[in-house]
C-alpha cells in the first residue's frame, strides 16, 4: 500500500512560527511534525510515500530528501497553483495505482492503520474516513454515520447551531484511485466540500471509522503547545528521542547543567545547551538544540526552537521562540506570545499576553511590548523624529497607536486637560484623528475637535481656547501613505525635548489611565 501526505498547509493561525517555513516542518520536541507521519507509515510497513507541497517546498526537500534516511521512498509533487486538498492529491495520481492512504503533514497521530485498513477493506469501502470524538467540534468537519458506520451527513466547520455531532474528520482517509475520477489532473477540488458530497449522492460506498488513538491538528498556538506537552505526559505512543536522565526528564547529548540548576518533570532539553547557575526550569518546558540560558533565568510552560540566546535573570512563561532568537537580560515574555526567528530583545523587554512578534524584529532596552509586530524591522523608545512623529499608516501609525499615543499626551498633564485635536481632509487622517481622540478621553481630559483643518489653524484654536495643548494629524505632501503627527503646547509653539520623552516615557511603560469615567 503507498501513502499521501498533504504537506502544503501555510499554517496562517501558526504565525509567525510559519513565517518562514511551511507548517509540516514546525517542530515537535526538536523534529518537524511531518517526521512523525513518515514515522508512521513506516511502523506499518508503508513506505512508497508522495508528498504533496506548495508552501515553501524546498524547506521539506532539503531536510527529508528522498527519505532514505527514514527508511521510506519520497516522492514530491509541487502544486504551481492552489488544488485543494483533493486537487492536490489528484496531482500525484501518476503516483497511486492501488489503495492508498492520504494522512495530513501537519497533525500528530499514533492511529493504528491496520485497524482502519481492514475495516475498509471488510466494509468493502470506497473512501473510509477517519474520525474522532471532539468536545468542541467547530474548527473540523462534523460527519454523522448510521449504525453500520456508513457515512449519511457532513459539514465542514459549523457553527455551534449546526452542530449535529461531535464526530469529526481527521483529515486522514483511505481511498480506491477511482474516486479521484471524478475530476481531472490540475483541477482545484476539496475532499470535504467538493469529493465526499459528490460520492454520497451517487451512493458510492463511504464509510467512517472513529478511532480512539491519540490525533491533535497542530492548527494555533495553542494546540501546538499541548500537542508537545501530550508526548511528554506519555499520551502518545511516539518514544522521546532523547536521553532520560530522570523521571520525565529528559536532557540529550553535549548538554551542560550548571551549579544549582532545578529541572522539574516533565522537561526536555535538546543537544548541545548550556543551562548556566541558578536557573529555574519549571514543567513542560521544551528546548531545542544548541540554545544558552543565562544565569537565574526562569522558564515555565515554554517552548524553545533552536540556536536561542536567552540572558541573565530572564522570566519566559508560556511562549513559543523560534530559531536564532537573542533575547537579552532581565526580559519578561508572558503567557500566550510567539516571537519570530531571528528577532533581538533588548535588556528590561516585556513582551504583554497574547502578543505575536513577527521574525526579524529588533526590540529596544525597557520596551513594552503591547500590540503585535509585523511589519517594519525594529521598535524603539525614541518615537518623535526632528519635530514631529511620522510613519507610514496602517503599518508604522495605526488606530492603535495613535489611541495610546493621545492616552500618553493627555496623562503628561498634571492636571486635566482640554487639547485641540485636528487632522487635514484625508480620510486616513481623519481615521487616526477619531483614534487620538477615543484616547485621550479615556484618561478623563476633554477635547475640541477641528475638521479639514492645517497646523496654522489648529496652533490658532489652541491659543483662542487656551486650551493645554493640541494635536494635528497631516499626510505628507510627497508621500501620500505618510502621515505626520505635530504636538503643540498652551502657546501653540512644538512641544519641547521633555514634552516628548515624557510622552514616550509614558506611552512605553504603558502607563496612563484607561476606561476612565467622564464626568459631564
Amino acid at each position: 500500500m503507498k501513502a499521501v501526505i498533504m504537506a502544503g498547509g501555510t499554517g496562517t493561525r501558526l504565525r509567525p512560527l510559519t513565517c518562514d517555513i511551511p507548517k509540516p516542518m514546525v517542530p515537535i520536541l526538536n523534529k518537524p511534525v511531518m517526521e512523525y507521519s513518515i514515522e508512521l507509515l513506516k511502523r506499518y510497513g508503508i513506505k512508497d510515500i508522495a508528498v504533496t507541497m506548495a508552501y515553501l517546498p524546498s524547506v521539506i526537500t532539503d531536510y527529508f530528501e528522498d527519505g532514505r534516511e527514514w527508511g521510506v521512498n519520497l516522492n514530491y509533487f509541487i502544486e504551481d497553483v492552489p488544488l485543494g486538498t483533493g486537487g492536490s492529491v489528484k496531482n500525484a495520481d501518476s503516483f497511486l495505482n492501488d489503495t492508498f492512504i492520504v494522512i495530513s503533514g501537519d497533525a500528530l497521530t499514533d492511529l493504528n492503520l491496520q485497524k482502519a485498513i481492514d475495516y475498509h477493506r471488510k466494509k468493502k469501502s470506497k473512501a473510509t474516513l477517519v474520525l474522532k470524538k471532539e468536545a468542541v467540534p467547530l474548527e473540523y468537519g462534523v460527519i454523522i454515520t448510521d449504525d453500520d458506520g456508513k457515512i449519511i451527513r457532513f459539514l465542514e466547520k459549523p457553527s455551534w447551531g449546526e452542530v449535529f455531532s461531535d464526530t469529526v474528520n481527521t483529515g486522514i482517509y483511505i481511498l480506491e484511485p477511482e474516486v479521484l475520477d471524478y475530476y481531472k489532473k490540475g483541477e482545484n477540488f476539496d475532499f470535504s466540500k467538493d469529493l465526499f458530497p459528490r460520492l454520497l449522492k451517487d451512493e458510492i460506498p463511504m464509510y467512517g471509522y472513529i478511532t480512539n488513538d491519540y490525533w491533535n491538528d497542530i492548527g494555533d498556538l495553542d494546540s501546538y503547545m499541548k500537542t508537545q506537552f501530550d508526548l511528554l505526559d506519555g499520551k502518545v505512543d511516539f518514544l522521546v528521542n532523547c536521553n532520560q536522565i530522570k523521571e520525565g526528564i529528559w536532557v540529550d547529548e553535549g548538554t551542560k547543567l550548571g551549579e544549582n540548576v532545578n529541572l522539574k518533570a516533565p522537561v526536555y532539553i535538546g543537544k548541545n545547551c548550556i543551562i548556566n547557575n541558578s536557573v529555574n526550569i519549571a514543567p513542560y518546558t521544551i528546548i531545542g538544540e544548541n540554545c544558552e540560558i543565562g544565569g537565574k533565568s526562569v522558564l515555565k510552560r515554554s517552548i524553545l526552537w533552536k540556536n536561542i540566546r536567552i540572558g541573565k535573570d530572564t522570566h519566559l512563561s508560556g511562549t513559543t521562540i523560534c530559531s536564532n532568537t537573542h533575547i537579552k537580560n532581565k526580559v519578561n515574555i508572558y503567557e500566550h506570545t510567539a516571537i519570530g526567528s531571528g528577532s533581538i530583545l533588548s535588556d528590561g523587554v516585556v513582551v504583554k499576553p497574547n502578543i505575536k512578534i513577527w521574525p526579524e524584529k529588533r526590540i529596544g532596552e525597557e520596551m513594552i511590548v503591547n500590540e503585535n509586530l509585523v511589519w517594519g524591522t525594529k521598535r524603539s523608545k525614541t518615537i518623535f523624529g526632528y519635530k514631529d512623529i511620522s510613519g507610514d499608516i496602517n503599518i508604522d501609525i495605526t488606530p492603535e497607536f495613535a489611541s495610546r499615543l493621545g492616552s500618553a499626551y493627555a496623562s503628561s498633564f498634571k492636571d486635566e486637560a482640554t487639547l485641540v485635536v485636528s487632522s487635514d481632509k484625508s480620510n486616513a487622517c481623519d481615521l487616526i484623528k477619531n483614534s487620538f481622540i477615543s484616547g485621550i478621553l479615556s484618561t478623563g481630559a476633554s477635547v475640541i475637535h477641528i475638521k479639514g483643518a492645517t497646523m496654522s489653524m489648529n496652533r490658532f484654536a489652541v491659543r483662542h481656547y487656551n486650551a493645554n495643548g493640541g494635536i494635528h494629524i497631516g499626510i505628507d505632501p510627497f508621500k501620500k501613505n505618510q502621515a505626520h503627527i505635530e504636538f503643540v503646547d498652551k502657546n501653540g509653539a512644538n512641544i519641547d525635548r521633555n514634552t516628548e520623552r515624557k510622552i514616550e516615557n509614558l506611552l512605553n511603560r504603558d502607563d496612563f489611565p484607561k476606561d476612565v469615567v467622564q464626568k459631564g
